[in-house]
């Protein structure tokens, strides 16, 4: 007898021949009941499921198979190789493997994690690569998420277990006692109650801890003095077990005992933990465990033109002997200066804690006005605390002036000639006053570069007793100086201020006429000529024309004024405006070759020839028109004639016009050498034309 022996992975479609060992052929009938092995790994190298296991006896034929279903497992597990972890970790830690396979499958890796020494394990939560691996020699890489899986954990015994399988895992990989840190550290932050201040024996530490897992902490307390390193600091409360609700508390510095006999600054650190050292806080303290002197001073309250005296008061818990420190800022104490001073400033005892100098102001401030802040440090080895007042100083020299006396009869503005003079050479500021009651009361002017504008502060007047007081400032008013008494006198009429009723002033009032200039009104008036004074009504009418003429022929007689302008001709000027027409009877036209509406005639005396002459306005003045026409005679044979159109209507006329003429009274009629100068202005414009004409 002899056994056919093949199995199938296909549930019986193919059968493939097994490898055997053992006696499966010559079986004789004493053996028919036996063994054999199958060698299926040889036949199935790293197959793993079921298999069909057929035997065949056959004794020259065929016979009745035997058919079994095998469960095989030739699968070689994987292998997996962790590089070397070393130091602290936290968060997201990165973990880099290989993985070989004795089938080359792909692979997959698993990792886990134990915090009782392996004890249990639990699955990690990760990232990275942990399906489809491909063994080879490739390296790859997981990160733990120790952050989801140990949040807050500090311990330095975590183990970890990698491992890789198909479809059966391989053995794993162990990595122990690794130090995983996921804590948050604690932070404090602390102060004092006057950061300010100088302390001398001890200093109270305010502190306030924060920690997200609010763990029970501890706090060390460190100082570095003038920037040596740092060393702890001795206090005496509990700051060792810190549980949350006493997050929030105080501690007492002793740095008395930490640093007798010092003085400068210290730099306080403190520094949280819990598993971990925490974020410090650190701020600097003045100390001066000497002992803190003080001082307070005192300064007169109202202003000082001198040197004066400061009282003062020093503390001093030790009684040590204290030298001043004084200083002065006139910047507010942006720049301090040292002060000259007079009295004992130094060396003084307890006895004389209280006591006084003299600041010399004056000569470390001359020419100051102002306000000054003194300041005195006491010092007993170290500086104290200092105090500082502010004083009123006025070392100012005024400034002078000296003017020249304004006599005789003024009008307009007076021309004022003075002198300003200032030791300090400050800028000055001058301030006119005047006077019209004998220099009994004096009001506020206005002070203007060409003098003083005597019509805009008094107005109208006839010889007007008049002081002026000059008083020049820097900070200070200098001495006033008075001038006077003058006489002022603002004439009616006399717009031009030039104590002269002429054509000038016609000009001007017939301005205001068609302006209706109210400011500048005349009318109505109280008074006589030439003291007149104006009745403000709020109009310009016939009343200011009447004033006007009033004034004219007031002017014209009066026997004391014999002013006369005269009207030379200007060359570049226009000269072809107006021209003499001779006619018969001894009579001359003046003539205009255009429309105007002011004229002002001059004809000089001609005392040589004996002529006599008359100057009349024609009917040009009246006729369609408001216009008004002046003559005037002087005592020195000169003539002057004044026009203007008041009202102009829409007339139409063509010129030449005559506008004036002149009557000879002489046996000859035929006059020659006759010489007038003129000022006119055409209609319609603002220009005044100035000329002469001759025959």
């Amino acid at each position: 007898m002899s056994l056919t022996v093949d199995y199938s992975i296909d549930g019986g479609k193919t059968w493939d021949q097994a490898t055997t060992d053992g006696n499966i052929s010559g079986i004789g009938s004493e053996y028919y009941s036996g063994s054999f092995n199958w060698d299926g790994e040889i036949d199935l190298p790293g197959y793993e499921g079921t298999v069909l296991f057929r035997v065949t006896p056959n004794n020259c034929m065929a016979g009745i198979p035997d058919i079994e279903e095998v469960d095989v497992e030739y699968n070689k597990p994987p292998d997996i190789a962790i590089e070397e972890v070393t130091g602290e970790k936290f968060g997201n830690i990165e973990f880099f493997y290989t993985v070989s396979d004795a089938e080359n499958d792909t692979l997959s890796v698993k990792l886990q994690y134990s915090d009782d020494a392996g004890s249990n394990w639990n699955d990690a939560s990760f990232i990275g690569d942990v399906s489809g691996i491909v063994p080879g020699g490739d390296s790859y890489s997981i990160i733990w998420q120790s952050d989801d899986d140990l949040p807050g954990v500090d311990s330095e015994s975590i183990w970890l277990m990698f491992t890789a399988g198909d479809n059966d895992w391989g053995e794993p990989v162990y990595i122990d006692s690794v130090h995983v840190d996921n804590n948050a550290a604690p932070s404090v932050s602390f102060s004092i109650s006057n950061p300010d201040s100088m302390y001398e024996d001890y200093l109270d530490v305010f502190y306030v801890l924060e920690d997200s897992e609010q763990d029970t902490l501890q706090i060390e307390l460190y100082f570095s003095f003038d920037g040596e390193d740092n060393t702890p600091a001795t206090v005496y409360e509990d700051i060792l077990l810190i549980t949350k609700d006493d997050y929030s508390g105080s501690l007492r510095w002793e740095l008395d005992d930490d640093l007798p006999n010092s003085y400068g600054t210290a730099k306080l650190k403190m520094v949280p933990t819990d598993n971990d050292i925490g974020n410090p806080d650190s701020l600097i303290v003045a100390i001066n465990s000497f002992g803190v002197c003080a001082i307070s001073v005192t300064v007169p309250e109202n202003e000082q033109t001198a040197d004066f005296t400061v009282g003062y008061t020093v503390t001093d818990r030790k009684n040590k002997h204290i030298d001043l420190n004084i200083e002065f800022s006139t910047d507010n104490g942006k720049i301090w200066n040292k002060a000259t001073t007079e009295g004992t400033i130094s060396d003084i005892s307890s006895e004389d804690y209280k006591g006084s100098f003299i600041w010399n102001g004056e000569s470390d401030l001359p020419e100051f006005d102002g306000t000054a802040r003194l300041r005195v440090t006491p010092n007993n080895g170290y500086n104290g605390l200092p105090d500082s007042s502010e004083v009123i100083l006025d070392y100012n020299k005024p400034p002078s002036i000296s003017v020249e006396q304004v006599t005789g009869e003024k009008t307009g503005v007076i021309p004022l000639s003075f002198t300003v003079s200032d030791e300090e050479s400050d800028t000055i500021d001058l301030v006119i006053q005047y006077s019209l009651d004998s220099g009994n009361t004096f009001k506020i002017g206005t002070l203007l570069e060409t003098g003083w504008d005597s019509f805009a502060e008094i107005g109208y007047c006839y010889q007007q007793d008049t002081y002026i007081r000059l008083t020049p400032y820097d900070n200070d008013p200098g001495q006033a100086i008075e001038i006077g008494p003058f006489l002022t006198t603002n004439l009616v009429s006399d717009f031009n201020h030039d104590l002269i009723i002429n054509g000038d002033d016609l000009l001007n009032f017939s301005n205001i006429w068609n302006d209706k200039d109210i400011t500048k009104e005349i009318g109505p008036v109280t008074g006589t000529p030439p003291d007149l004074t104006v009745v403000s009504d709020g109009k310009v009418d016939s009343e200011d024309f009447m004033v006007f003429l009033w004034m004219w022929h007031w002017y014209t007689k009066n026997p004391i004024i014999k002013k006369m302008v005269y009207l030379p001709a200007i060359d570049e000027e226009n000269t072809s405006l107006v021209y003499l027409s001779q006619k018969s009877g001894g009579k001359v036209q003046v003539i205009c070759k255009e429309k105007i509406t002011f004229l002002q005639l001059f004809m000089t005396s001609d005392t040589d020839s004996g002529n006599e002459y008359t100057l009349t306005g024609t009917d040009y003045w009246e006729e369609n028109r408001k216009g008004v026409v002046l003559t005037r005679n002087y005592s020195d044979g000169s003539i002057e004639l004044a026009a203007a159109i008041l009202d102009s209507s829409n007339d139409v006329s063509f010129g030449p016009y005559n506008v004036a003429e002149l009557s000879v009274i002489h046996e000859r009629k035929n006059q020659k050498n006759i010489i007038i100068y003129y000022k006119a202005r055409i209609s319609g414009q603002t220009e005044i034309i100035k000329g002469e004409a001759s025959i």
